[in-house]
C-alpha cells in the first residue's frame, strides 16, 4: 500500500513519488525538518536562524524520532507556498531534509514510478492481479487465556467476631476454566467523490464459545458453580470516511 499527502506536497531534499491527493488546496502551518548535524545542542536557535535566512519566522514545536523536528510557521501556507518554502530551506547546508507536515492517505495502487514495469503484479491474465485485492482486507485476532487461579473459601460461623470467610486451600491451587476467543474483521475500501470510504464488518467471539469466566468459590453445594460466562457472538457493521 502506498500513501499520498491529504494536502499534497512532496518531500523536498529526498526522492519522492507522491501524487496529489484529496484536499490538495488545504493549508498547513507546520514543516518537518531534519538538521544535518545530529548532535546540534540548540535546535531551537538553529531552526530560528534557518527561518531568518529563508525569510520566514520558524519555531521548533517538538522533536520527532530519527532526529527530525516539527516546526511551526507564523502563518498558514497553501500547498504551493509550503513546497516553495521547503525548497528554499532544503538549499541551506544545515538542513538534511525538509517537507511540509501533511496528512497522508492510502492509495489502492502504488505510486512507485517503476510499478508500471512490474506487470506480474497487476496483469489479470499473466500476473496475479493484486489491485483487485488491495482494497479488501481481512484480519483476525485469536486469544487464549488460562483460567485464573483462586483459593477455595470456607465460611466459619462460630467465631467470636461472628461468621467470617477463610481460605480452605492454598491460594492459586485450582483454576477457573480457560477462555478462548476468535474475532474477525472484513473491510472493503473504495473512493467516493475524492474521499476514501471504507465499510467493515466485525464479528466478536466468532466460534460463539461460552466458557465460564467466574465460579462460586465458597465451599458448599454450589461450589464451582459458574456465575459468569463469555459474552456471546456479536457483530458490528460500520463505515469510515477519511477527510
Amino acid at each position: 500500500m502506498s500513501f499520498v499527502p491529504a494536502q499534497a506536497g512532496e518531500r523536498v531534499g529526498v526522492s519522492s513519488s507522491s501524487a496529489p491527493a484529496p484536499g490538495a488546496g488545504d493549508s498547513t502551518d507546520r514543516l518537518i525538518v531534519k538538521l544535518r548535524d545530529p548532535g546540534e545542542r540548540d535546535p531551537d536557535r538553529r531552526i530560528g536562524e534557518l527561518g531568518g535566512r529563508a525569510g520566514e519566522r520558524l519555531s521548533r514545536w517538538r522533536a520527532m524520532s530519527g532526529g527530525s523536528h516539527v516546526v511551526r510557521l507564523s502563518r498558514a501556507l497553501s500547498r504551493a507556498e509550503a513546497r516553495a518554502l521547503a525548497q528554499r530551506l532544503s538549499l541551506d547546508p544545515a538542513v538534511a531534509f525538509v517537507e511540509p507536515d501533511l496528512r497522508m492517505y492510502p492509495l489502492f495502487v502504488p505510486n512507485d514510478v517503476y510499478y508500471p514495469y512490474q506487470w506480474n503484479l497487476f496483469e489479470p491474465a499473466g500476473g496475479i492481479n493484486l489491485p483487485a485485492a488491495w482494497d479488501v482486507t481481512v484480519g483476525a485476532i485469536a486469544r487464549y487465556q488460562d483460567g485464573q487461579p483462586f483459593a477455595r473459601l470456607l465460611i466459619v460461623p462460630d467465631l467470636v467476631q461472628g461468621p467470617d470467610i477463610v481460605r480452605a486451600t492454598v491460594n492459586g491451587g485450582p483454576r477457573f476454566t480457560f477462555t478462548a476467543t476468535l474475532d474477525l474483521r472484513a473491510q472493503k475500501s473504495f473512493e467516493v467523490a475524492g474521499r476514501q470510504v471504507s465499510v467493515f464488518a466485525d464479528v466478536y467471539n466468532l466460534l460463539n464459545l461460552a466458557e465460564e469466566v467466574e465460579e462460586r468459590e465458597i465451599t458448599g453445594a454450589g461450589f464451582r458453580t459458574p456465575t459468569a460466562f463469555q459474552p456471546p457472538r456479536t457483530a458490528r457493521i460500520g463505515a469510515r470516511v477519511a477527510f
